[in-house]
Parts: C-alpha cells; structure tokens; sequence
C-alpha cells in the first residue's frame, strides 16, 4: 500500500497542472514513515480540544438531543480530557441511544418499526437521555 501512495504522490508532483492539492490526516503523525513526510511539505498540528472547546461541542450535541436530564457539560468537558472531536460525537451518540436500547431490551416485544409507526402517530415510548445511560456514565464513574 506505501508504494502505490508513493507512485500516486510521485505522480501527482510530476504532472504540469499545478491545480492539485493533496490533504492527509492522521492520528498518529509520530508514526509516519519519513518518506511521506518528505512528499508533504506543509504540516499542520491540530491538537486535541482543549476544556473550552470540548464543553461547547457537549453543549451543540446535547442541545440537538433535546433536554438532558442531570447531564452537566461543564463536569464532562473536564472528564474528556483526551478526547478528541469524534470521541465526543461517538459518546454522545451512543448516550442518545440509551433510551432505544432500554426499550428494546425490556422484552416489550417491540421491533424498531414498530416504535417508530407509534412514533409517527405522536406517541412518545422513550425517555430522556440521562446520566444513567451507559456512555455518560462510563465517563463519570472515570
């Protein structure tokens, strides 16, 4: 795989149009063979989300989520610290499905379908998505 970037990359660099930019990420720039970090010049380092940042982004998912009952952004922002952007998005994601999963699990005997056609019809089944549900409070008991 390394030698067929370093063919596209040469490639790329050997080609009269000017026009082309190559964007590469990585979590791990530490671990990038020399070689690659030959064939891209400018680097940028961006690190993780500092308190601040990370409370904002706790704070934009949540509200899309509706009213958190017990959730306090400030507490988890300091609990993250290491998280990065899409950690955040993944736990809160699965936090939100807390409520779902709880339902399913309580041998209701509902299918998702069938939770959604009572959906539709403005019967609500689920909960609030609260500390108590599993990735919220895998962080607060760190």
């Amino acid at each position: 795989m390394k030698t067929e970037f370093f063919t596209q990359m040469d490639g790329i660099c050997s080609t009269n149009s000017s026009r082309v930019m190559v964007l590469a990420t990585t979590n791990c720039p530490w671990s990038l063979d020399p070689a690659v970090l030959r064939r891209l010049e400018k680097r940028l380092y961006i690190p993780l989300p500092d308190q601040s940042a990370r409370k904002e982004q706790f704070t934009l998912i949540l509200t899309q989520v509706g009213d958190v009952d017990g959730v306090d952004v400030n507490e988890l922002a300091e609990l993250t610290d290491g998280f990065s952007c899409a950690d955040i998005q993944v736990l809160c994601r699965e936090a939100a499905m807390g409520p779902m999963r709880r339902l399913l699990g309580q041998g209701s005997g509902l299918d998702p379908a069938r939770i959604e056609a009572l959906r539709s019809q403005g019967k609500t089944l689920l909960s609030q998505v609260c500390v108590k549900h599993k990735c919220i409070n895998v962080v607060y008991s760190t």
